[in-house]
C-alpha cells in the first residue's frame, strides 16, 4: 500500500517539483532489508539524488571516516549525523518520507526514535508517513495521527466479500453474515487475503455438487491463514498440473509477465504465448490468427493458478508483487 501511496505523492498536485520524497520498505522476508541503519542509507540515497546540494555534508563526514567506511561501511550515528546536517542545510526543503513495515524492523522501537528525532527541528518541513501492524509493545510515534485501517475498510472488506458469496441472492441473510464475520475476521484488514479467497470461493462453487452450511465451514477451515501459506497453496497446484503441455504454458505465461517492460494487454500477451507455443514446441511454420487461445482467461487462471490476474478485457500483470518476490 506504501508503495502506491508515494507513486501517488509524486503524480499529485499537492507536492512541488522541488520537494523531496523518499521511502524505505521494511521485509521481514529479507534479513538485509530489516536494518535501521541500511533505512537511513537508503532514504539519504534518495535525498541525495533529488538534492545534489547536500553532497557537502556526506563529503566532510567521508573525508574524515574514510578508512573506516572502506573497513565497515557507513555506521548508524554517522548517518544520523548527515541527516541531522542536511536538515539544517540553508536550502529550505519540504521532504515527504515514506516507512513501510515497521513492525518488520530487526527493532521497530529503534527505528522509530531515529525518525521522531528528525521531525521537530531544522530547516526542513518533514513529513512522515509509516505503515505498521498494530503492535503491543510499540510505544513511539504515539503523538502523530495516525488512521487504523481496520476503521476504515472494514465496511469495503465486507461488502466485497458479499459480492462473491452471495451473487445469486441465495443464501439466508443470517448465514451470510455469519459467512462474511467468519472471512472478515480473518482476513485482518488484508484485502489481498480476501481477494485470494475468492479466488478460492470460485473453485470451490465449480468442484461442489452439493453446497450446505457444513460444506462451507469445512471449505473456510481449509483456507490458509497467512499469505506465504496461500502462494504456496498455489504454487503446488502450478507443480501438479495435469499434463506437460500446461505446465509448459503455466511457465511461458510467468515469463511473460516478469519480463515485460510494462503490462501486456490480453491481445499481445495471447499472441506472444502462441508464438512461443508454437515456435518451441512445434518447431515449424504456422498461422498466428489459428492458433491463439480462445480460452485465454480461463487458460490463465488454470495454468498460474491464479498468481497472473487478467484486469478485465484489457491488462495482464501479476496479482502483487509480493509474488514476485516469493
Amino acid at each position: 500500500m506504501a508503495k502506491y501511496i508515494a507513486e501517488d505523492l509524486r503524480k499529485s498536485s499537492k507536492i512541488h517539483k522541488d520537494d523531496i520524497l523518499a521511502k524505505y520498505f521494511f521485509n521481514a522476508a529479507d534479513s538485509g532489508l530489516q536494518n535501521h541503519r541500511l533505512m537511513l542509507q537508503s532514504l539519504l540515497f534518495d535525498i541525495l539524488k533529488q538534492e545534489p546540494t547536500f553532497f557537502c555534508h556526506f563529503q566532510r563526514l567521508y573525508r574524515q571516516q574514510r578508512n573506516r567506511v572502506s573497513e565497515s561501511g557507513w555506521q548508524t550515528e554517522w548517518l544520523k549525523d548527515i541527516l541531522g546536517r542536511c536538515m539544517r542545510h540553508p536550502v529550505r526543503k519540504n521532504v515527504y518520507i515514506v516507512i513501510d513495515g515497521l513492525d518488520e524492523s530487526d527493532s521497530y522501537d529503534k527505528t522509530a526514535e531515529i525518525l521522531q528525532e528528525f521531525t521537530g527541528d531544522g530547516k526542513w518541513v518533514m513529513k512522515l508517513l509509516v505503515t505498521t501492524r498494530p503492535e503491543p509493545k510499540f510505544t513511539v510515534l504515539q503523538g502523530f495521527q495516525t488512521i487504523t485501517l481496520e476503521e476504515k475498510n472494514t465496511p469495503d472488506i465486507s461488502s466485497y466479500t458479499s459480492s462473491f458469496l452471495n451473487p445469486d441472492k441465495s443464501l439466508k441473510k443470517e448465514i451470510l453474515e455469519k459467512y462474511q464475520n467468519d472471512i472478515v475476521k480473518g482476513a485482518r484488514n488484508i484485502f489481498l487475503w480476501v481477494k485470494l479467497v475468492r479466488n478460492e470461493f470460485r473453485r470451490y462453487n465449480e468442484a461442489e455438487t452439493r453446497r450446505s452450511e457444513a460444506a462451507f465451514k469445512r471449505f473456510l477451515d481449509r483456507i490458509p491463514k497467512e499469505l506465504e501459506e496461500f502462494y504456496q497453496q498455489m504454487l503446488e497446484r502450478v507443480a501438479n498440473l495435469e499434463t506437460q503441455e500446461l505446465i509448459s504454458n503455466s511457465i511461458y505465461m510467468f515469463q511473460l509477465v516478469q519480463y515485460a517492460c510494462r503490462p501486456l494487454s490480453l491481445a499481445e500477451f495471447n499472441d506472444a504465448l502462441t508464438i512461443l507455443i508454437e515456435e518451441r514446441v512445434h518447431s515449424c511454420k504456422f498461422e498466428l490468427a489459428d492458433n491463439r487461445a480462445h480460452n485465454l482467461t480461463d487458460l490463465i487462471a488454470r495454468c498460474s493458478a491464479n498468481f497472473i490476474e487478467t484486469r478485465g478485457v484489457k491488462y495482464s500483470e501479476l496479482l502483487f508483487d509480493q509474488y514476485s518476490d516469493f
